[in-house]
């Protein structure tokens, strides 16, 4: 995790407002059960990329730690991402030939 902190404040202070450099310090925070910095950078992430699903799911989940009530993000994740969130990421051959 400690590799991936460095990398990821790298991409930081190359793109300060990137969605997913964001939500990536703060799953990082989450694994190190930093929870109020988790919560910091996944509210920053879901206003860096309202669109961006992973952002608010990152958000739901640490909202979560915080013992606060995660439904608001976790319906603002599903609805910017509902086929990933409903576990259909990869095309049945069907879909993807059609």
């Amino acid at each position: 995790l400690q590799i991936a902190r460095v990398m990821f404040d790298l991409a930081l202070k190359v793109r300060p407002s990137s969605p997913t450099a964001l939500t990536s310090v703060a799953l990082i925070n989450l694994f190190d059960s930093k929870y109020d910095e988790a919560l910091r950078y996944a509210e920053a992430a879901t206003k860096a990329g309202p669109g961006y699903a992973a952002g608010w799911y990152t958000y739901a989940a640490a909202l979560s730690r915080k013992n606060q009530d995660p439904r608001l993000a976790l319906r603002r994740s599903e609805e910017n991402d509902a086929r990933n969130l409903a576990g259909v990421s990869v095309p049945t051959a069907e879909a993807a030939w059609n």
